[in-house]
């Protein structure tokens, strides 16, 4: 019985410091993880905000509303307007060159067809007269962008220079800063490809966001 006592008089376990090193030991490893997992779903919240905020829409659907109403267009019989205390005038062309004429404005009317042949016209021809049935008139009001849509003629801006109210208006986009639509024409070559530039700023930043894209109207009437 003594050398029994005497053996387990011996037998050591841990000791409260040593299971306090092991615990904090084993602790790090949780940490890093519990941090990279915080930081990763923070990054990914970020994005996500980024990408699915308001301006970030705007921003592409200012894209497609170009890319639909413009490929439908006649590269014939557009204007580019300037626009200055809501009286559209038409922008001039200014020359970069002996054969490079560049214009620039405010805002574009853009002219197409949405009807189709009668179906008692015998001759199956267009009117070689009549570039387009309806417009497009695409405009800063503010810092909303917005497009008005009527019958063509009479068009989107009258005589005077005021907006034909008698059609539609659809708001296309927020908190746009600025807009210049632009078009580049060299020996006669490029008419019909409209550049834009769109400034849009994100109310609860501040942060700008420039959208850079362009479109080539590809109808042509009268040949």
């Amino acid at each position: 019985m003594r050398k029994v006592e005497q053996k387990i008089g011996r037998t050591r376990g841990f000791t409260l410091v040593e299971l306090m090193v092991t615990m904090v030991i084993m602790t790090i490893p949780i940490l890093a993880a519990g941090i990279l997992m915080y930081n990763g779903q923070k990054t990914w919240n970020r994005l996500y905000d980024d990408v699915n905020h308001p301006v970030q829409q705007d921003a592409h659907i200012i894209t497609e509303t170009l890319q639909k109403w413009g490929r439908r267009a006649n590269r014939l019989d557009y204007v580019i307007y300037n626009v200055q205390s809501s009286t559209f005038t038409e922008a001039l062309p200014s020359s970069g060159g002996p054969d490079e004429q560049t214009v620039v404005g405010d805002a574009v009317e853009l002219r197409y067809w949405n009807e189709t042949l009668q179906s008692g016209d015998s001759t199956g021809l267009l009117d070689t007269q009549r570039t387009a049935t309806a417009y497009a008139l695409l405009y800063l009001e503010g810092t909303t962008l917005k497009m008005d849509t009527g019958d063509y003629p009479p068009g989107g801006v009258d005589g005077s220079g005021s907006r034909n109210t008698s059609g539609g208006t659809m708001t296309i986009a927020e908190n746009v800063t600025s807009i210049q639509f632009s078009h580049t024409v060299i020996s006669d070559v490029g008419q019909g490809a409209i550049r834009v530039e769109a400034v849009l700023t994100n109310p609860d930043s501040g942060d700008t966001l420039t959208v850079l894209t362009s479109v080539l109207l590809r109808n042509m009437w009268p040949r």
